[in-house]
């Protein structure tokens, strides 16, 4: 299976944590960063155990990390995974805000 991060959700990754740690301090920031690494982690060996939102693309899913919403592509015909966005729950999500990369 082949599976990545796109720049945009690693930009986000590290504005979120950037955020937290102005905030929250930065044992905060790092206990973020760990529960962000165990989300990648899961999407990269179990990618179908995220919730499916078809509102969202034929391919997209979802894993949540409170307050935080992961979404990504898993094409399982194809098998492969990418990480389009990390954007906060709030956030009106729609297929436009994703800038899937082009083939």
């Amino acid at each position: 299976m082949t599976w990545s991060v796109a720049g945009r959700a690693t930009r986000d990754l590290l504005a979120i944590l950037d955020e937290i740690e102005a905030v929250a301090g930065p044992a905060t920031a790092e206990r973020y960063a760990l529960r962000f690494k165990t989300c990648l982690s899961r999407i990269a060996d179990r990618p179908r155990s995220g919730a499916p939102r078809p509102g969202l693309g034929e391919y997209a899913r979802i894993m949540i990390v409170r307050p935080y919403v992961f979404i990504y592509d898993h094409d399982a015909g194809a098998d492969t995974t990418i990480v389009l966005r990390v954007l906060h729950s709030r956030r009106n999500v729609t297929e436009r805000l994703l800038r899937r990369p082009r083939p």
